[in-house]
């Protein structure tokens, strides 16, 4: 089965969002910053990202962009969550 990645640096919403995933049936993989998401997308099947906008080691669109170019994932739905203050970034 693949799963739902989780990019967030906040243990909290990475936490919140896994076990309402998991409670509607998904197995769900969480990272807490860029460098642990890469490794996550080279190791495992992943079939949606869910991005924080902003990383200790970079940002959701850094990783996005990187999605886009992968000829594997570059068709892998994402979300991006970003607080209204990062929205206009």
């Amino acid at each position: 089965m693949t799963a739902i990645l989780i990019v967030d640096d906040s243990q909290a919403v990475r936490t919140d969002l896994s076990e309402a995933l998991e409670a509607s049936g998904f197995r769900t993989i969480t990272c807490a910053s860029l460098a642990e998401a890469r490794t996550a997308l080279r190791t495992q099947p992943v079939s949606l990202a869910v991005l924080d906008s902003v990383l200790p080691d970079g940002n959701g669109i850094e990783l996005l962009e990187l999605i886009r170019r992968d000829h594997v994932l570059g068709e892998m739905p994402v979300l991006v969550l970003a607080s209204y203050s990062e929205v206009s970034d």
